[in-house]
């Protein structure tokens, strides 16, 4: 789940949730707080002021308590009762408001997360975040700054949420280096002023298509909400079998362990 998608999910989730309050939670996946302090169940009775998204990350704003959910690569929130055994075993936890309606977060893979803060503990899944891509701070300066010697190649040094920026996920990344037209196995430490300014720009420019366009989900992201996946008819490179801009075939290797999509023609600089 990159960013996008969750900005997306946070955003139906707030015209849902805001204003209510949230009566009971039922955790039907005791992996789904693996990562919490603090009992889920601290969240019952509190009210929903908002919902916002930093990275992939997704907040409920109980001011001055927070929940964090992070939904790993493919859990999604669906406004129905699951219908059938098999999408009830998929839920991780469920949350009840006082309106009756009921909110089901459905995780097969097991990757979400939800954590809960308590007044004045610093929510750290946020605060150890990088800036997002249109954030201030996000220029080709402060991306040298960061990069100065990495010797990690830059495509997983775009990944790591808390290196240079937040959000970006191995689909956006691969879009972002091609309209850069810079290899993703160029060294971190090797990029130039030119390179992070075509870096940077680049970002904004497919992320703001994706915000635009209705995300990349390939499947569906969030049931029974409003839905995305527009994003997906435009890539230029991400599971293309030729180029956007040459033509030429395109290449898939293995980076990391993620697939990785690229133009040996377009994408030189690096090698």
């Amino acid at each position: 789940m990159e960013g996008p998608e969750c900005r997306f999910i946070a955003k139906a989730l707030a015209e849902k949730l805001t204003g209510k309050t949230i009566v009971d939670i039922f955790v039907r996946k005791p992996s789904a707080a693996r990562y919490s302090k603090h009992p889920l169940t601290n969240l019952k009775d509190k009210k929903v002021r908002g919902v916002f998204c930093k990275g992939k990350n997704i907040v409920l704003n109980c001011e001055p308590y927070f929940a964090v959910v992070h939904l790993g690569m493919s859990a999604y929130f669906s406004a129905k009762a699951p219908q059938n055994d098999k999408w009830f075993k998929s839920v991780s936890f469920s949350i009840a408001l006082n309106t009756g309606e009921q909110l089901f977060c459905h995780d097969e893979r097991g990757f979400g997360s939800v954590r809960f803060f308590m007044p004045g503990e610093e929510i750290t899944p946020i605060s150890e975040l990088a800036p997002e891509v249109f954030d201030a701070e996000f220029t080709p300066e402060f991306f040298l700054n960061k990069a100065k010697g990495q010797k990690t190649e830059v495509k997983p040094f775009l990944l790591n949420q808390k290196a240079v920026c937040c959000g970006l996920g191995n689909i956006y990344v691969a879009e972002i280096l091609w309209l850069a037209g810079i290899s993703p196995f160029k060294k971190t430490c090797d990029i130039t002023l030119d390179q992070a300014s075509r870096i940077c720009e680049s970002a904004r420019v497919i992320i703001a298509q994706a915000d635009y366009t209705g995300t990349s989900a390939i499947q569906t992201i969030a049931k029974n909400l409003p839905r995305g996946g527009g994003m997906s008819s435009c890539f230029s490179i991400y599971q293309k079998d030729r180029c956007a801009n040459c033509g030429a075939a395109t290449t898939c290797a293995r980076q990391n362990g993620r697939a990785t999509w690229y133009c040996s023609f377009c994408q030189k600089e690096g090698w």
